[in-house]
């Protein structure tokens, strides 16, 4: 394939975007022991990504709930004590020197609404919890009911809080979507309801200083509305990768790349993923952003691909 600039790719884009990287790819060590997608990935300061539970063959049956931990400074996958029960589209999250899950290994003070694919968020020793699913069905007749409830849980002191009514329910369902803290703001982007094909485009924010105000829809939609994607942020920015639900290539995943700066409130095109993905999440350390594993074709199937983008 002969090599086009971006510079003319601008020219050609009647019906088409542009696909110019913005950024450099680099390859890291596949995941360790099995493919993995539907997970949830942490960062854990200073030196260790780990990836918590999700799927592992070709089906639900094969959740697990096998923790690994992958050291940047040696590109190395490591072993770390499992989960004590086999989850998928867990809700996870890291803070105070501690891994907190809905179900974790020291019991805490139960979520008000069970539910996973939940967007996360960390902000001032609280945990944030939005939308998610109380109930999916993989086989006929495909049951997937979305929620729009909000818990914050207060770690020093166990308990989850009153959240104002303002703030207590997103403006719509939503699961599968990405989340961002950025400068005290709690970012839900994507997403989608009741449906692999029905992603959203909208972003939601919510100001954590200021619960009673609610939540606002940003000015500017995705440029492509999808569910099931990954985003991590540095900066002033949330870079968005992949996702389902995409009807032009026969695998219904997205290889888009976004990034969205909260500051100019604006979208802008990346690219091309190296891999189409959709089912992982991503984190952001020092400025570079890492995608650990996913499915590369609509529903479950897992893949040990791993790789970390660093913005240009």
């Amino acid at each position: 394939m002969s090599f086009i600039p971006c510079a003319f790719l601008v020219l050609l884009a009647l019906a088409h975007r542009t696909t110019c990287l913005q950024g450099t790819w680099q390859p890291l060590a596949s995941i360790a022991i099995a493919p993995r997608q539907e997970h949830t990935t942490l960062f854990v300061p200073p030196d260790s990504i780990l990836l918590l539970g999700g799927i592992t063959g070709d089906n639900a049956t094969t959740t697990t709930n096998l923790v690994q931990q992958y050291s940047i400074r040696k590109n190395r996958w490591e072993s770390f004590p499992p989960l004590p029960l086999a989850l998928n589209h867990l809700n996870a999250a890291f803070m105070n020197d501690k891994i907190y899950v809905q179900r974790t290994w020291r019991s805490i003070a139960p979520v008000p609404e069970p539910r996973g694919s939940a967007a996360m968020g960390v902000y001032d020793g609280k945990v944030i919890l939005a939308g998610g699913l109380k109930q999916i069905q993989l086989v006929s007749p495909y049951v997937q009911q979305t929620v729009d409830s909000v818990s914050i849980y207060n770690a020093a002191q166990n308990r989850w809080v009153t959240v104002p009514t303002a703030s207590s329910t997103m403006p719509d369902p939503r699961d599968h979507a990405c989340a961002a803290v950025i400068n005290e703001h709690f970012y839900v982007l994507g997403g989608r309801e009741r449906g692999q094909l029905k992603g959203k485009g909208t972003v939601l924010m919510l100001d954590l200083k200021d619960l009673r105000a609610g939540w606002t829809i940003g000015p500017v939609n995705m440029l492509t509305p999808r569910a099931g994607l990954s985003c991590g942020a540095t900066g002033s920015k949330i870079y968005t990768f992949g996702g389902e639900g995409n009807l032009r290539v026969d695998s219904a995943v997205f290889n888009e790349m976004e990034v969205y700066d909260v500051a100019t409130k604006t979208w802008e095109e990346l690219g091309e993923m190296r891999v189409s993905r959709h089912g992982t999440g991503a984190v952001s350390v020092r400025g570079k952003i890492y995608v650990p594993g996913g499915g590369d074709v609509i529903g479950i199937a897992p893949v040990s691909y791993f790789d970390a983008l660093v913005p240009s």
